[in-house]
């Protein structure tokens, strides 16, 4: 008889670890997780948030788990490891760095996920290839809901879809220790209230208020959370050291933040710019600009006329101009009405809306404290606006 584990959630109650779960979760490349921000540098303006990918991510192996129940799926436990391990690439603080180390790796954090899971190089030591075995499960079936491969779409899109077990835990999660009210999500009524029909997930026409509650809290969570002014200024500073510093870490996919901030600390060139970071003493805002590609362009030519060095400013875009399109707003999601399939921006106004938001963009200047009495005029907000 297999023996199990409880442990308790903060988010989602008690969750059930079967022996074979256990020894994952236990192994070392996972436990590293415990030291991995799930929101970077974000506790320097809500403070409670000091969560980790490690709960995150028993979170999204819990909900998977939810999924798995309501549709039936035989396949269960291949689902719930393929959730628990999604994250287990991440570089220290989570997504704040992952386009520096990618740049510096040629991987991502789902190519060194996979990498960890198969025990490929880098990690030919990894032990959770063997670990995926012990419990019976399909070790390629696993990587397969990963890598979205043919005869596991279904299983993926709980991993990774417009609505998946990822989302429902780190929004309700994110929300929870930020201390912010917009990220209450019912997940047992958005669950009961979808679907599968040829490997999609659609929600019923009866769901539509769960799905909308859904979109509002994604969208909040991002204007009030994930793209503060504060906390990208944090996260940028951070990527200005990382820049200025160009340390020398062959594999940043086994270490922990902490290991990250003592590797800077030390470095001559970039180390009293962390300090500075960890101190909370970071740049300050001189300007807000309507974004265009022009006005973009043209900040960047008057800023590369004055003596500012690349560390000791921020240009930064909010939201982020990448960040459009449906899939990116996960607003591509097919709602059931009746025996057709109709796009939830189509039946739900809101959810319409919500896409119609991200449209407003900003540019914010942000600028070492030292700095900021010495720029030109040109620089100055009101007379940018007037000029263009």
């Amino acid at each position: 008889m297999l023996s199990f584990k409880i442990v308790q959630d903060s988010i989602n109650g008690p969750i059930r670890l079967e022996e074979g779960i256990e020894r994952i979760v236990d192994d070392q490349s996972f436990q590293r997780l415990r030291y991995v921000k799930q929101l970077g540098l974000t506790n320097l303006v809500y403070p409670g948030a000091n969560h980790s990918r490690f709960e995150h991510s028993l979170g999204s192996m819990f909900l998977a788990g939810e999924f798995a129940e309501h549709f039936s799926l035989p396949r269960r436990s291949e689902l719930e490891i393929a959730a628990l391990l999604h994250d287990i690439g991440h570089t220290p603080f989570s997504h704040s760095f992952e386009q520096y180390f990618k740049q510096k790796t040629g991987m991502s954090h789902e190519d060194a996920g996979l990498a960890i899971i198969r025990g490929e190089a880098p990690f030919e030591n990894s032990s959770i290839p063997a670990l995926i075995e012990e419990t019976g499960a399909d070790l390629k079936f696993v990587t397969g809901i990963l890598q979205k491969k043919p005869g596991s779409k279904a299983y993926s899109r709980i991993v990774s879809g417009p609505l998946d077990s990822d989302e429902l835990d780190y929004v309700r999660r994110d929300a929870y220790y930020c201390g912010v009210s917009v990220g209450f999500v019912d997940y047992r009524r958005v669950i009961n209230t979808v679907v599968l029909r040829k490997d999609q997930i659609l929600a019923e026409e009866k769901g539509i208020p769960a799905l909308e509650n859904v979109s509002v809290a994604r969208i909040q969570m991002y204007r009030t959370v994930y793209w503060h002014k504060t906390a990208r200024i944090a996260q940028g500073m951070f990527q200005n050291a990382l820049q200025l510093a160009d340390p020398d870490i062959p594999n940043p996919f086994v270490l922990r933040d902490d290991e990250l901030v003592s590797i800077m600390v030390q470095d001559r060139k970039a180390g009293d710019l962390v300090k500075s970071i960890l101190a909370r003493k970071l740049f300050k805002v001189h300007g807000r600009y309507p974004y265009t590609e022009e006005n973009f362009s043209k900040l960047k030519d008057l800023i590369s006329r004055t003596d500012l060095k690349d560390h000791e400013y921020i240009l930064d875009v909010i939201p982020p101009v990448d960040f459009v399109g449906s899939e990116r707003v996960k607003s591509n999601i097919s709602v059931l009405v009746g025996s057709e399939e109709m796009p939830a921006g189509k039946v739900s106004p809101l959810i319409r809306a919500l896409e119609d938001t991200l449209e407003n963009r900003t540019i914010v200047l942000s600028v070492s404290g030292l700095r900021a009495g010495s720029l030109p005029a040109s620089l100055d907000e009101r007379k940018f606006r007037k000029a263009s």
